[in-house]
């Protein structure tokens, strides 16, 4: 999903003078996840990190497995968030008051549809940021159960999936190096 994310999203990164890199751990377990439902919450979390970053324009992504969930981060060289409003942005309609939030368009919607999707997977996000020190945005999803992925019912939604990764650590650079 994270590289079909970047695939997609590749043209408005690189005409933004953008680099992704991504770094996909091996042999990652099984999760019960909505393809598309997770595809929105990845590109909101990169659509973010591009719009609000000035100077350095690098975002990181990786996948891994971090105390029993699977975690995704997306991280960015931006302009930060203060800490006392880190709760605060997972609200609907909540945009940071300072800085460059105001000369970007954007409605306060995006993470609260994070939010939503990601607890939707029984999971959680969390942010680590601070102003002109950048932004980690980490979606925590717990591992599927073996006896989960066998009840597994009918999805809602026909792309949903049991994501796994069988490959070794995965890679991709639109800055072409």
């Amino acid at each position: 999903i994270v590289t079909e994310v970047l695939q997609s999203y590749e043209r408005q990164m690189t005409n933004a003078g953008f680099g992704a890199r991504t770094n996909i751990q091996a042999d990652l377990p099984p999760a019960l996840i909505d393809h598309e439902a997770l595809a929105q919450a990845l590109l909101n979390l990169i659509d973010n990190a591009v719009r609000y970053s000035d100077q350095v324009k690098r975002i990181e992504v990786s996948v891994r497995l971090r105390d029993g969930d699977i975690a995704i981060e997306v991280a960015d060289q931006g302009i930060g968030i203060p800490k006392a409003e880190h709760q605060r942005i997972f609200e609907k309609f909540y945009r940071v008051s300072t800085g460059l939030v105001h000369d970007t368009k954007g409605s306060g919607l995006g993470l609260a549809i994070v939010k939503h999707i990601v607890e939707a997977h029984r999971g959680r996000v969390t942010v680590e940021s601070a102003p002109d020190k950048g932004s980690r945005f980490t979606i925590l999803l717990p591992i599927a159960r073996s006896e989960a992925i066998e009840a597994a019912p009918e999805p809602l939604n026909p792309g949903a999936t049991i994501g796994t990764r069988t490959d070794s650590t995965a890679s991709f650079d639109t800055t072409g190096g």
